[in-house]
């Protein structure tokens, strides 16, 4: 764990000025938002007290530095208490469930992802992100708070156990804590799709392509089509107030014809990896999207008639055709 994650704990309540502060004690730092804690050890020991970041920089530099206020108001943080056999999670996992969370505050249990002992799940409503863990021992679900934001400051594995109805993710230097989040998680299972699906073969980066085209026609009340015609998949925008919107067409294989899908493009292209495959049951039904473990669900969108088109652009892998 790196030494700036007190960094970005530090400072988010303004109105609480110790709250802007680092507490010290010995070669122990420790920085609170009354939400997210963290305790990390220092290379060096240093005065006890409170210290800003930058004067806590100048300290570890070697330099004679102060405390800049006493730690008599600064809130207790609790130590953890290590247990035998804890969770260890690729931080890689936690970033990418981060993509899949309600950024709507009135959703709030699909603020955090969901975490069960055997699995890790996050839902927005439109797409999902589901990863079953290996060797992992189901037990009551749990939802997590979003720490996306310290994510990047974590070694690759991190581990994570469950003490005071929070959460503990750490490592040899140091732990974040972070609450629990109250209610009820949806069922997550009726968006796997039940049937895996049909494949559809086709080239990602050429997908990614006709995609990033299309980008530009593209607002929160529209959505990308897709049909999928066995050799041939077209790609289009439904915007009702723009006129030549261009169609682009790429090579598939798919065992059905005149499949047309609506989705929501910024979705579609977050979801898609190279190592991936697409499986489609039916333009109602969740598309899946898997590497063989992780799945990645993403709900499609109503669509008003949409004809094989009579002329579109092809797309290559050099660019236009």
């Amino acid at each position: 764990m790196k030494l700036e994650i007190l960094k970005t704990i530090i400072g988010t309540k303004t109105n609480f000025s110790i709250l802007s502060m680092i507490h010290i004690d010995g070669n122990l730092a420790t920085a609170t938002n009354m939400e997210a804690e963290v305790k990390i050890k220092l290379p060096i020991c240093l005065q006890k007290g409170c210290y800003t970041w930058d004067s806590l920089q100048l300290a570890l530099a070697g330099h004679n530095i102060k405390p800049d206020t006493s730690d008599s108001e600064y809130p207790d943080v609790p130590d953890l208490v290590e247990v035998e056999n804890p969770v260890k999670l690729q931080t890689a996992w936690i970033a990418a469930l981060s993509k899949y969370m309600s950024k709507d505050s009135s959703q709030y249990t699909l603020n955090g992802w969901y975490y069960t002992g055997a699995e890790l799940v996050a839902i927005d409503g439109r797409q999902m992100i589901y990863m079953p863990l290996h060797d992992g021992v189901k037990r009551e679900g749990r939802i997590i708070t979003n720490i996306a934001p310290y994510v990047s400051h974590f070694s690759k594995y991190i581990n994570l156990i469950t003490q005071d109805n929070k959460e503990y993710f750490y490592d040899k230097d140091g732990f974040l804590s972070v609450p629990l989040l109250s209610g009820k998680f949806p069922n997550y299972q009726i968006f796997l799709p039940k049937q895996q699906g049909d494949l559809l073969e086709v080239n990602f980066n050429l997908l990614r392509k006709g995609l990033e085209k299309l980008r530009p026609f593209i607002d929160e009340s529209n959505k990308v089509i897709c049909m999928v015609d066995r050799n041939s998949l077209y790609l289009s925008v439904h915007n009702a107030e723009l006129n030549n919107i261009p169609t682009f067409s790429l090579p598939c294989l798919f065992p059905l014809q005149n499949i047309t899908i609506g989705l929501n493009l910024l979705m579609f292209l977050n979801i898609l990896e190279n190592e991936n495959k697409i499986y489609i049951n039916s333009a109602k039904a969740p598309i899946l999207i898997t590497d063989g473990k992780i799945k990645k669900v993403i709900m499609p969108m109503v669509t008003d008639n949409f004809e094989k088109p009579k002329k579109s652009t092809p797309l290559v892998a050099g660019g236009f055709l």
